[in-house]
């Protein structure tokens, strides 16, 4: 048996597998569909999405097998990764590589074996969308080449829409977490459109409203600021300070790429209160 070789980059390669943050969960549906349409493509009992990890090999989707990894030692997918192409042994018992590997003379008995690396953008192979059948193949001709490769730029796909999904949750909670921040603010807050609807607001800027902040009307005219002096706030580069109709609160109006934050300032403290 010959072990795989392993790369000249691989500590680069390792870094980039981690940063997929991949390893180790769950099944996901984008990736079972990967194997899913292997099997149905070349009707062989075995489909793997497999990443190649320090010691192991992980398997990402898996149809036809029970384990979930195995040593990357004895791996095919080891040497697959290696190549630029798609890596093929025909009999896996007439090949002197693997003759006597245990995925050989032992379950599950591999006999045809078909490899095409993952490869990220950034050039790094960090696995294969393979298939395995129990019996050799005479053959594994350009189209089945090309639609395993088809089956891996699928894999590098699914491995972007997962990040991005990812990014995504991370910049929902935080906004979910600033949302709650700003509504627990005693201070006046809400964000308007470039017209100045109110898209987003507090209870306290609620409270200086006239009826309902989230009607459609302009905050100037919720807040009763007269029109000369909300015109000119809008209309302000950057920032301006307007004084509300209803009970006279001070407002910063400032300007921002998806139009405009509303501040309440603090209450100006009477004048004895003040000495």
């Amino acid at each position: 048996m010959k072990a795989p070789a392993i790369p000249a980059d691989e500590a680069y390669r390792l870094d980039a597998l981690q940063s997929l943050d991949i390893l180790d969960t769950g099944p996901e549906g984008d990736f079972d569909a990967i194997v899913g349409l292997a099997r149905e493509l070349f009707q062989v009992p075995i489909c793997l999405v497999s990443l190649i990890d320090s010691e192991r090999q992980w398997f990402k989707a898996c149809i036809g097998l029970d384990a979930s990894e195995t040593s990357r030692e004895i791996s095919f997918c080891g040497h697959a990764i290696l190549e630029e192409g798609a890596f093929v042994v025909l009999d896996a018992t007439k090949d002197e590589r693997f003759a006597d590997n245990p995925l050989v003379t032992g379950p599950p008995d591999i006999r045809f074996y078909a490899g095409m690396p993952i490869r990220l953008p950034s050039g790094y192979q960090v696995g294969t969308v393979c298939i395995i059948d129990r019996a050799p193949h005479a053959s594994f001709d350009d189209t089945d080449r090309k639609r395993l490769s088809l089956l891996a730029d699928m894999a590098v796909t699914a491995m972007a829409l997962r990040g991005l999904r990812g990014e995504l949750g991370r910049t929902q909670l935080t906004v979910d977490r600033l949302r709650s921040a700003v509504h627990l603010s005693p201070l006046p807050l809400a964000l308007a459109d470039p017209a100045g609807r109110i898209e987003e607001a507090n209870p306290a800027f609620n409270g200086l409203c006239r009826t309902d902040p989230m009607a459609g009307r302009p905050a100037g005219e919720l807040l009763a600021v007269p029109d000369e002096q909300w015109s000119a706030a809008a209309s302000a580069p950057e920032e301006a300070e307007v004084r509300t109709g209803t009970d006279g609160r001070r407002l910063r109006v400032v300007q921002d790429p998806g139009g405009m934050i509303l501040v309440g300032l603090p209450e100006e403290a009477p004048e004895d209160e003040a000495l």
